[in-house]
């Protein structure tokens, strides 16, 4: 066999190059991926956090007894860029209120938003993932409240919701006492 050792050492070189060219391309494009899906995740969360703060605001400003929870229908995408999500509701170490969305395939793409409680006078008691599962009395319907949902496309008669009940006033600060959290409404 007459191969020179420059024309082995070359195509050895040449095989080293090509693979970490296509490495660091596939690290790249997951990195960037992973970026594009977080930002995806913050947008979600932070229409969902939104529409729980106005749920929170109106029920307020009801300011008075229902005997039904009032609620609002989320428009959620059935999955961000090909992938199914979490919303849950839960407390973080300061026992503060929290959304967190996650990927369901990918635990790493996560995002975490703090729900701003203090702008609203009245005591709010989010209703989080780790309480148990207690269906609502809502006009037209149930309200799932679970605390926790999963994107994905539901039967005709589910909507995810963002759903708010006064439960009464508070003898010593005679503000309201609000349960509010994420459901499936379920109609009737």
């Amino acid at each position: 066999m007459d191969v020179p050792i420059s024309h082995v050492i070359g195509s050895v070189a040449l095989m080293l190059l090509t693979i970490s060219v296509a490495s660091y391309f596939i690290i790249t494009y997951s990195r960037v991926q992973s970026d594009i899906l977080r930002q995806q995740l913050r947008e979600v969360g932070e229409y969902v956090q939104t529409n729980l703060m106005e749920i929170i605001a109106l029920v307020d400003f009801k300011n008075f007894l229902d005997q039904y929870a009032t609620f609002k229908i989320l428009d959620l995408p059935p999955d961000l860029s090909g992938y199914a999500y979490a919303v849950e509701l839960t407390r973080d170490s300061e026992n503060s209120p929290i959304i967190n969305l996650y990927l369901i395939s990918r635990r790493d793409v996560s995002v975490s938003l703090k729900i701003p409680l203090n702008t609203i006078e009245s005591n709010v008691i989010i209703y989080t993932a780790n309480d148990p599962w207690v269906p609502l009395s809502s006009r037209g319907g149930v309200i799932k409240s679970s605390g926790k949902i999963y994107s994905g496309i539901r039967s005709s008669g589910e909507k995810v919701v963002v759903w708010g009940w006064v439960e009464g006033k508070l003898e010593e600060s005679g503000t309201n006492l609000i349960w509010a959290g994420i459901g499936v409404w379920e109609a009737e």
